[in-house]
């Protein structure tokens, strides 16, 4: 086991030494007859997952050597506490090799402005092999080892981006739900892009989730200081606002405040909130009643197309936190609503 460690220290009065949140992770590896080549890729299983028998979503994160340790704390954190705000979550970061192979659509050897790329473009074009890796061998991998829900969810940056949107354009069928953050859709512009758009076009997504994190990055590839970047992906994003494909959900958000870097934290910590939105129960609002926790979780099966449950577990937190706040009604509530949900057969596809 390895650790990654978080310390945060108060300038007030006294400083904290010990770690204040530790993500828990395996590193493995398998070798892929597709790839033809071994991949390296880290877990990071929910807190409580040997204990219990509950299935969990799986969350596969792109880009693992940069991204992993900061997204699996993130998802951590907000699946933490008494009243969580996204369900405990298997973690699964792909490491790297050949990224701008695995990453890019797409064959091109020259940039959107008609520059010639550098050598690695040679490479290009490989994202669908990619997905074939994932889909084929890795999942199967993951589902086989551990307790899934059927709950799959891609995250990807930058050219990890382009890696959502070719599994979306291509009907993936693994993944119920995506989060691309600051998409290099200038990548093969304005070829790929027109793919995408003909897909969306097209309609017809049997229940699939989409976010975009769009940040206010000033460069774009070819052009060096150009908002060309930027205005593909508000472009792309105000095309599903004002037209949305049918059977998809959509929703996208522009960080004008943001870089391209430091957009992914702030891209994931909205992207994983916007897709499981009516996953918190929060017992404090004047509409609580068991009748609206029923609704919003209909709602929540509804988007993912597949029968989203609370955890038991979750509704006895609830449980006793309702007793050590002595709301009485609330505590009646949710212990019907736990015996109601205990009836209900989760993770059947709605399809």
């Amino acid at each position: 086991m390895r650790y990654f460690l978080v310390v945060v220290g108060l300038l007030m009065g006294s400083v904290i030494s010990q770690p204040t949140a530790a993500v828990e992770y395996q590193s493995q590896q398998l070798q892929s007859k597709l790839l033809k080549e071994t991949r390296q890729y880290l877990i990071a299983l929910p807190e409580g997952y040997a204990q219990s028998t509950e299935a969990y979503p799986v969350v596969y994160l792109l880009d693992a050597d940069e991204q992993f340790y900061h997204m699996a704390s993130l998802l951590q954190f907000l699946s933490q506490g008494a009243m969580p705000q996204i369900p405990k979550m298997i973690i699964v970061g792909i490491n790297n090799t050949e990224r701008m192979r695995d990453y890019t659509p797409t064959h091109t050897l020259v940039l959107p402005s008609g520059k010639k790329g550098n050598p690695k473009y040679l490479q290009t074009g490989g994202a669908g092999r990619f997905l074939d890796f994932i889909e084929q061998e890795l999942a199967p991998s993951i589902h086989s080892q551990l307790r899934t829900n059927g709950i799959n969810v891609l995250v990807g940056h930058s050219f990890g981006g382009l890696v959502v949107m070719e599994a979306l354009r291509t009907d993936r069928q693994l993944f119920s739900a995506y989060i691309a953050i600051d998409t290099s859709l200038w990548f093969d512009s304005p070829h790929y892009l027109t793919q995408l758009e003909n897909r969306v076009d097209k309609g017809d997504f049997k229940q699939k989730q989409l976010f975009m994190a769009i940040a206010n990055n000033p460069l774009s590839p070819g052009f060096g200081v150009s908002s060309y970047h930027r205005d593909l992906n508000l472009a792309f994003a105000d095309k599903l606002t004002k037209s949305p494909p049918q059977g998809l959900s959509f929703a996208a958000k522009y960080y004008p405040d943001e870089t391209h870097q430091s957009v992914s934290h702030i891209g994931l910590y909205d992207g994983i909130r916007h897709l499981f939105k009516d996953f918190a129960i929060d017992i404090y609002a004047e509409t609580f009643s068991k009748q609206q926790v029923i609704d919003q979780y209909r709602l929540l099966s509804e988007r993912f197309g597949l029968r989203v449950t609370p955890p038991q577990q979750y509704l006895e937190q609830l449980i006793q936190y309702s007793e050590r706040q002595h709301l009485s009604d609330r505590k009646q509530s949710l212990e019907s609503l736990k015996a109601y949900f205990a009836g209900v057969k989760s993770n059947e596809a709605l399809r």
